[in-house]
């Protein structure tokens, strides 16, 4: 399971705010504001089994992840970390159908899953497949 910190999410943040310009997508290594970034050659930290984080990332246009595969309990809590530069809203293609609408900046969610089955999160804007979580 791939998850990236909150912390980053909170540095690239105050980068933003500071005037600096945040990374398209990370690549590995560091963004433009020193921050370690996320990628198959630089995996993140896990925050363990019992707390599933996914951090998501909707900065000048760029999507990040796209496809991520995470796996969480019925009932369990999943951690959504947000980066956006632009108000919008995710789909959360589960039963019930969630929708998580966030603003610009920084903003955490929690959402938990209660039928099994592969649930697909959803930039709207883009409909870009950010993550599918299966649900067990």
């Amino acid at each position: 399971m791939r998850i990236v910190p909150l912390l980053v999410i909170g540095a690239v943040t105050a980068g933003l705010l500071g005037g600096c310009a945040a990374p398209s997508a990370p690549s590995g290594g560091s963004s433009a504001t020193g921050v370690p970034t996320a990628s198959p050659s630089n995996p993140p930290h896990s925050h363990g089994a019992s707390a599933p984080q996914l951090d998501i990332s909707l900065v000048g246009g760029a999507v990040y992840p796209q496809g991520e595969r995470l796996t969480v309990a019925r009932g369990q809590e999943l951690t959504v970390g947000i980066l956006a530069d632009n108000p919008g809203e995710l789909h959360v293609h589960s039963k019930p159908e969630q929708h998580i609408a966030f603003e610009a900046g920084s903003t955490i969610h929690v959402v938990t899953f209660s039928v099994p089955g592969v649930v697909e999160i959803e930039d709207h804007a883009s409909d870009t497949v950010i993550a599918q979580v299966e649900v067990k």
